[in-house]
């Protein structure tokens, strides 16, 4: 009855508009499908063959799709790395969410909630350990496209990073709300920005952990000093009062 209503060229112009949009879904759909395969082709490729020794056009057979095509998802291999290092920030944020949740906050933990908030870092810093190759390769490619590198023009920079910048601001408002349930507890003064402590932590995990990766010979333990080491000085100083104990009391 309300079609009755409508004159046919009206009806004939909901119809196609109902058509673009399943249409444009089925698009979208398919195309993240295809960029989701390049992305664990490409990583497989270069877990096997290193990421010199792998080609676009090896990565684009593999898929299959012509070059071009891939072109049009990843400006180049770089590009592709720089999406994994993205996804790979997505997983994290994702997991340090539920970390937050389920175990800086509980209360009934052990510790105060800077030792088990270190404690997260320690398992973080030996999952890049446990995988130091690739990790390598993704992390040190990643902190290029976030901070700039001699080695692209400015505008492949800009195109690479955004999608990874996007990741990051993601972790970063998960850090937020980290520091500011510690700010509840009592752990570090309220009159602290918590966006100030996630800046130092970016800054001394990116850079220690970009160190430790170029020194092949450097251990675990040597990543774990430096790292936590590091952070520990950042809680001291926006401990609520600053004690000079042990740092293994960490200012409770």
């Amino acid at each position: 009855m309300i079609f009755r209503s409508f004159p046919g060229s009206a009806i004939l112009f909901l119809l196609e508009l109902f058509y673009f949009f399943c249409t444009m879904g089925i698009r979208e759909a398919k195309k993240e499908r295809t960029r989701a395969e390049i992305l664990g082709i490409a990583e497989t490729r270069f877990r096997k063959n290193g990421f010199e020794a792998t080609s676009i056009r090896a990565i684009a057979a593999d898929v299959p799709v012509s070059v071009q095509t891939l072109y049009n998802y990843f400006p180049s291999k770089e590009g592709i790395l720089t999406a994994i290092a993205a996804s790979r920030f997505q997983a994290m944020a994702a997991v340090a969410e539920k970390m937050r949740v389920e175990f800086l906050e509980d209360h009934a933990a052990e510790g105060t909630p800077i030792d088990r908030y270190l404690q997260l870092v320690r398992w973080g810093l030996r999952g890049i350990a446990k995988d130091r190759e690739f990790m390598q390769l993704v992390f040190l490619n990643a902190r290029d496209a976030l901070f700039g590198s001699t080695l692209r023009s400015r505008s492949e920079a800009s195109l690479l990073s955004s999608e990874l910048l996007a990741r990051q601001v993601e972790n970063d408002r998960v850090l937020i709300r980290m520091f500011e349930g510690m700010q509840k507890a009592g752990a570090i003064r309220d009159d602290i920005d918590p966006r100030e402590v996630v800046d130092l932590y970016i800054l001394i995990f990116t850079e220690r952990v970009a160190r430790w990766l170029r020194d092949p010979d450097s251990t675990l333990d040597v990543l774990e000093s430096s790292v936590i080491g590091g952070l520990e000085i950042v809680f001291r100083g926006a401990a609520p009062r600053w004690i000079a104990g042990a740092p293994d009391t960490h200012f409770s």
